[in-house]
């Protein structure tokens, strides 16, 4: 044990000879900030939003250099938020460019009950966006309560198209 209680009940750390290779401390070790794998998630946070991450591996980043020429600090980091349709269309919904400083970005003010999807790119020199990642799809929630298990089962349940407006009904 890298600690020990003594006698009167404070913690005391042995001497460095006892225990080789320990750690001491109470810190738990550090979370990694980085897993080793270039990959572009996206994830639905609620039926306005969504929120993609990032981690893009240093020889990534250095081949995609190499590719464009230039210092990979040089290169915008430009994500591109696409809304797919239910025959799997894609079109161009919002598009920013992100900070070098951060690896994630949360896309707000969205419809909800859609699907989307974001592509990780740049720019090149003719100002055209060149995707390098594409994330995964997801689909937002819609934006009424769902049915209830208990209302199926018994007959009993409410429905948003009975209770709610106009907007929910179908004609």
């Amino acid at each position: 044990m890298p600690e020990s209680f003594a006698a009167d009940g404070m913690l005391s750390r042995p001497d460095s000879s006892s225990e080789t290779g320990v750690v001491s401390g109470l810190m738990p070790p550090a979370i990694p900030t980085c897993h080793g794998i270039t990959r572009i998630h996206l994830m639905s946070r609620d039926p306005h939003s969504v929120f993609a991450y990032w981690e893009l591996t240093p020889e990534f980043r250095e081949m995609t250099a190499r590719h464009f020429g230039c210092n990979w600090d040089q290169l915008p980091v430009v994500l591109r938020l696409y809304t797919v349709d239910g025959l799997g269309n894609v079109s161009i919904t919002r598009e920013v460019e992100a900070s070098r400083l951060t690896d994630n970005w949360m896309f707000g003010d969205l419809e909800p009950g859609r699907t989307y999807l974001v592509d990780l790119g740049t720019r090149n020199v003719y100002n055209v966006f060149v995707a390098i990642l594409r994330s995964n799809s997801v689909n937002t929630p819609r934006n009424w309560p769902g049915r209830s298990i208990y209302g199926r089962l018994t007959g009993l349940g409410w429905y948003p198209e009975e209770i709610s407006t106009s907007f929910h009904r179908l004609s």
